[in-house]
C-alpha cells in the first residue's frame, strides 16, 4: 500500500535519528516494508529482521531481506526497533524479550505502541483504529510500558512522535463510528493501495458526519499522554 510504504521511510527517518551508525534488528518485521527502506540506507550486513509468522517470515526472505525466526545478538552496538509489534507479546514473554537484548551497554531500544489511555480509546472503546482485544495480549501506556522495562533493566531517555500513526488513527476512528470496523484500511489492502472510486463519497459523508469527534481527536494528538501511539527510546540502565 502507498500507505505502508510512506509509513515505511517515515519511520527509518525517525529511527535513524536514534540509530547513529548501530546495527539495526527490527524484531516483528512483518513483510519487512520498513526493514526494505532501512537495508537500503545501512551497509550490508547492518540490518535484520525478526518474524515468527511463516507467512510474512517467507515473503520478507523472497524480497532478499535478512529476517528469520530468532534474534541475532550481537557484541555490537545494536538499535532494535518494535514497531506495533510488542503489544502482540503476553507480559512475560515481553519482559524476557526486553532481557534478551540486553547485552551490551550501547544498545537502544525504539518501541511504537498503541497507548492504552488514548482519547480514541478512552472515548470510542473498540472503535478505535489501534483497538485489537484478539491479537493485542499486553495494553501499555507511558507508565506500564516504563514500568516493563526498568523491570528488564532499561530506563526511556526520549519520546518521540510519527504524525501519520496518528493521522491515520483519526481517520479510520473517525470512519469505524458509523462503518464497520477498519473497512476503509481493509478494503485498501484488498485493492492494492488504492480507494474505489464509489466509496469516496460515502467515506467523505461519513467524515463530514462526525466532524466534531474527528476534530476532537485530532486534538488530542497533540497531547503526549493522549495521543493514539506512543514511541519511546530506552538504553540499558547501566549505561
Amino acid at each position: 500500500m502507498l500507505f505502508r510504504s510512506v509509513l515505511a521511510r517515515r519511520q527509518w527517518k525517525l529511527a535513524n535519528k536514534w540509530r547513529a551508525d548501530r546495527r539495526l534488528v527490527d524484531i516483528g518485521c512483518g513483510t519487512g516494508q520498513f526493514l526494505k527502506v532501512a537495508s537500503q540506507a545501512v551497509p550490508l550486513g547492518f540490518a535484520y529482521g525478526v518474524e515468527i509468522d511463516a507467512t510474512s517470515l517467507i515473503v520478507a526472505c523472497s524480497a532478499g531481506l535478512a529476517v528469520s525466526e530468532e534474534i541475532p545478538l550481537s557484541d555490537q552496538p545494536t538499535l532494535f526497533t518494535m514497531w506495533h509489534s510488542a503489544e502482540h507479546f503476553p507480559v512475560t514473554e515481553l519482559i524476557s524479550l526486553f532481557r534478551s537484548v540486553n547485552n551490551h551497554s550501547e544498545h537502544r531500544l525504539l518501541i511504537s505502541i498503541p497507548n492504552s489511555d488514548s482519547t480514541a480509546l478512552a472515548r470510542y472503546g473498540t472503535k478505535a483504529a489501534f483497538s485489537d482485544p484478539e491479537h493485542h495480549h499486553t495494553q501499555m501506556n507511558r507508565v506500564s510500558l516504563e514500568f516493563l522495562l526498568r523491570s528488564s533493566g532499561w530506563k526511556i531517555v526520549a519520546q518521540d512522535r510519527l504524525w501519520l500513526y496518528g493521522l491515520f488513527s483519526c481517520l479510520q476512528t473517525t470512519l469505524n463510528l458509523t462503518m464497520p470496523k477498519n473497512f476503509v484500511y481493509e478494503t485498501m489492502r484488498r485493492k492494492g493501495e488504492r480507494l474505489p472510486l464509489l466509496l469516496l463519497p460515502k467515506v467523505t459523508l461519513a467524515l463530514l458526519r462526525k466532524m466534531p469527534a474527528l476534530l476532537r481527536l485530532l486534538a488530542a494528538e497533540l497531547n503526549s499522554k493522549s495521543r493514539s501511539c506512543l514511541i519511546i527510546i530506552a538504553t540499558p540502565s547501566e549505561s
